[in-house]
């Protein structure tokens, strides 16, 4: 048997770009956008000298510490949360 795969990394965490359609169902982001990016808490943790095992607890603890959503889930929370009409809007 032969098995054919395509991958864009060996550990692939963290997706760089939303421009691939197919992506976007696994695509996943906070709805608060005024928290520090998983990448940014990341690259300071790199900048400031902490050791794999410590950037890995890093971001064990943001991720378990923030609500990941896809974008539509996102966008029903949004929806369901800011009820706006169309005559308020005008």
């Amino acid at each position: 048997m032969l098995l054919i795969a395509r991958t864009d990394s060996e550990a692939g965490k963290l997706i760089s770009s939303t421009v691939d359609m197919n992506d976007h169902e696994f695509i996943k982001g906070v709805t608060m956008p005024a928290l520090k990016s998983l990448a940014q808490v990341l690259q300071e943790a790199e900048a400031a000298g902490k050791s794999g095992k410590e950037i890995d607890q890093i971001e064990a603890a943001w991720v378990a510490s923030h609500e990941l959503v896809t974008f539509n889930e996102g966008e029903l929370q949004l929806l369901s949360t800011n009820v706006v009409s169309h005559e308020s809007s005008l």
